[in-house]
């Protein structure tokens, strides 16, 4: 896994697409490397050993497709969300953006309602992705069995540890890269 994603991160610093051979297998490895970041596959010994290509083949496709799930609260909207989406969707074919905390507003910690959020998205990407809203439950369980019953998506893409710990051996989990200082891209330090 290592060498796919530093693979990648050199691939798209040059605008190259990855393609992954070695190691393909069946479906689970197809989506594993696109989740790394590869473009697409190789045929390689794997199918070629294979006894029932056909359907070795069909798994194979069926996993090409990446959907990916990004969520935060977005108070406000920084350079920090934006580049971290645009890493995910480097790397998904279709990325869903959840508003947490949606129903809360009006506070310093949360200053803004869903729908002023959901404006600011949709300012920088247009129609690019579907953006959701997602209450809090106060409960991470809760929380995260609404995000996996109501949303398709087969990767979440965060920096956020709490995010990490509630998809964890749920959902695969990439972690986004931050924009560095760091803290100059905190929702806090700007609000």
């Amino acid at each position: 896994p290592n060498i796919i994603k530093k693979a990648f991160e050199i691939c798209d610093k040059n605008n190259v697409n990855l393609l992954v051979g070695a190691g393909i297998k069946n479906g689970y490895d197809v989506k594993k490397a696109r989740i790394l970041g590869a473009k697409g596959i190789l045929v390689a010994s794997g199918f070629v050993k294979a006894e029932n290509k056909e359907e070795v083949l069909e798994d194979f496709a069926k996993n090409l497709k990446i959907k990916g799930f990004f969520v935060g609260r977005f108070q406000p909207l920084h350079l920090g969300h934006v580049y971290a989406i645009e890493q995910a969707s480097k790397i998904c074919d279709k990325l869903i953006i959840g508003i947490g905390s949606s129903q809360y507003y009006n506070k310093p910690e949360n200053p803004f309602k869903a729908s002023i959020r959901e404006k600011m998205l949709r300012k920088v990407f247009d129609n690019k992705f579907k953006i959701v809203k997602i209450p809090d439950f106060n409960s991470d369980e809760k929380w995260t069995n609404y995000c996996i019953r109501n949303f398709d998506f087969d990767v979440v893409f965060t920096g956020s540890k709490y995010v990490e710990k509630c998809f964890k051996n749920k959902r695969e989990i990439f972690k986004v890269k931050f924009l560095k200082p760091r803290n100059l891209y905190r929702g806090t330090y700007i609000r």
